[in-house]
């Protein structure tokens, strides 16, 4: 049984860092919800902490279509396999037309309406940057799974939390492949 290539272990590393990070948000979402439902008049039922999670995807196409019936499909299975977990993640879905301005109001729409704990998206670098800042301004953990943008710095948004890794990083893996490949195909340059 062969090994796998250290571009597919970068790969499979990925993977869990994103899960890792998805479930890190969560539970930090969890315990300042806790916190504001002290605070708050309006407290869900007994026994119950309602946590809601802005998320911002491009429902005008496919995938982000997929993505809303996967994060709605990943809670429904969540919650029927601890039916007893009192913290209930509510997601407030918004769409941003693919487009920076769509995605800037939608954060502003979360934040100041909805008054969500965290915010998961949007899919493009060029609109994780403005979301980025609209949540470092509110103090809005803001998650994005595929900004890619090395500009996006967590010194410069600590509110923002990249689970994909940025074009830079990306780019070493990748010229190994391309490495070998030309080294199997006889093209050595």
């Amino acid at each position: 049984m062969r090994r796998p290539c250290s571009s597919c272990r970068f790969v499979f590393s990925t993977l869990r860092l994103r899960r890792l990070a998805l479930a890190w948000c969560c539970v930090l979402a969890a315990s300042l919800q806790q916190a504001a439902t002290a605070q708050r008049n309006d407290a869900p039922p007994p026994g119950q902490v309602e946590v809601r999670v802005g998320v911002i995807l491009n429902l005008t196409s496919s995938i982000g279509q997929r993505r809303r019936v996967g994060i709605e499909m990943a809670l429904e299975d969540y919650y029927d396999a601890h039916p007893g977990c009192r913290t209930r993640v509510t997601p407030r879905f918004r769409d941003s037309g693919g487009q920076v301005v769509g995605a800037a109001s939608a954060a502003v729409d979360l934040i100041k309406n909805e008054q969500v704990q965290a915010i998961i998206g949007p899919a493009t670098s060029a609109e994780a940057d403005f979301v980025a800042y609209l949540g470092n301004s509110a103090h809005v953990p803001v998650l994005s799974s595929s900004a890619t943008s090395p500009d996006l710095s967590p010194a410069q948004t600590p509110f923002f939390v990249r689970t994909a890794a940025n074009d830079s990083f990306q780019a070493a893996p990748v010229a190994a492949v391309l490495a070998t490949f030309r080294w199997q195909c006889g093209t050595r340059r």
